[in-house]
């Protein structure tokens, strides 16, 4: 285990535990060629899509009471899971929804090491309907493998087994080389909430590829009523398809207790490193047993006040991975 974690904090203004809804597996579903597909059970219908200059595809999923966008390369899936109860007079409205984010497989003999497939999680946002300034503000420094850093208390940083060394740094090393990214909105858009998964691939040796990955979600009520609806669970992780994928390094990997206000915390794998200036009580690791990805935040919102979680990740995808392919999961309750 190695020493190479630096955490300013995590903060802010929860109280009560509330349980996250039970994520969305990886879907069975191939996905269009030529667009995005969606499953589940939330009642989510394709309302819009349009691809961009670049080959990636930006559809719009609607139902009743959500609007859901994501972006991505053609035969990417969508799977979304909702648990809406009726809503009890004098009571405000609870539910969750999870959503899972599936990548066609590369064959990585085909696309080779040095093809970025990746874009700006800002520009991509943006394209997924979230405001400029919020976008910058919340996911300003991902477009870069380093985000703004202040060291001030470093912790552990959990690293199974030791990786050896990288081979020669590949061509996308300081761009992304893959981004996925969603907007949603819910509680007829009181509950609004964006996330992006930036992929970097830092190092390449034929079919022997590295990647390191920072990844986000934010959320926040606009509810201003009597009986407001707040955020109360937010969670997102990276998941790898392959069981050739190595995992060896993850943050968070332990629970991260803030104090109070909100200030930084920043967290590092050996390529990347990302700050946050958002307000979670605590931020605790979500799958550290099979994925050994994401970051989870339970609590109450304060007011209207956004709130926020993300982690860093290190695999290795050796040649007998002889395609790439991982999903998102996004998980959000009110």
């Amino acid at each position: 285990m190695s020493r190479s974690r630096t955490v300013l904090a995590v903060l802010a203004a929860g109280l009560l535990v509330s349980a996250l809804p039970a994520e969305a597996s990886s879907p069975a579903a191939v996905g269009s060629a030529t667009g995005i597909s969606v499953t589940g059970n939330g009642g989510f219908k394709l309302v819009e899509q349009r691809e961009l200059g670049d080959g990636r595809v930006v559809a719009t999923f609607k139902s009743l009471d959500g609007t859901v966008s994501t972006i991505g390369r053609p035969g990417m899936v969508v799977d979304i899971q909702v648990d809406s109860p009726p809503v009890v007079k004098g009571e405000a409205p609870h539910g969750s929804v999870s959503m899972t984010i599936t990548s066609p497989a590369i064959d990585k003999s085909v696309l080779g090491a040095d093809e970025s497939r990746g874009a700006s999680a800002v520009e991509s946002l943006i394209a997924l309907g979230v405001d400029p300034a919020v976008a910058k503000r919340d996911f300003g420094s991902f477009d870069s493998p380093t985000g703004a850093t202040a060291p001030n208390v470093t912790l552990a940083s959990m690293k199974v087994p030791a990786a050896p060394s990288q081979p020669t740094p590949a061509v996308s090393s300081t761009v992304p080389w893959e981004t996925q990214c969603a907007n949603l909105s819910y509680v007829s858009g009181k509950i609004t909430g964006r996330g992006c998964s930036t992929i970097y691939l830092t190092a390449a040796n034929g079919t022997d590829w590295w990647f390191e990955t920072k990844y986000q979600v934010t959320a926040t009520s606009s509810d201003t009523s009597l009986f407001p609806v707040r955020v109360k669970g937010l969670g997102w992780k990276l998941t790898w398809n392959d069981s050739h994928n190595n995992v060896y390094l993850w943050e968070p990997h332990t629970t991260i207790y803030g104090t109070s206000g909100c200030n930084n915390v920043t967290l590092s794998a050996i390529v990347i490193t990302e700050t946050w200036g958002l307000c979670p009580t605590k931020e605790i690791p979500w799958d550290v047993a099979a994925t050994r990805s994401g970051a989870l935040w339970s609590g109450v919102e304060h007011d209207n006040d956004p709130v926020g979680v993300g982690g860093v990740q290190a695999d290795e995808n050796p040649p007998a991975a002889t395609t790439t392919s991982h999903f998102s999961t996004y998980s959000l309750s009110w």
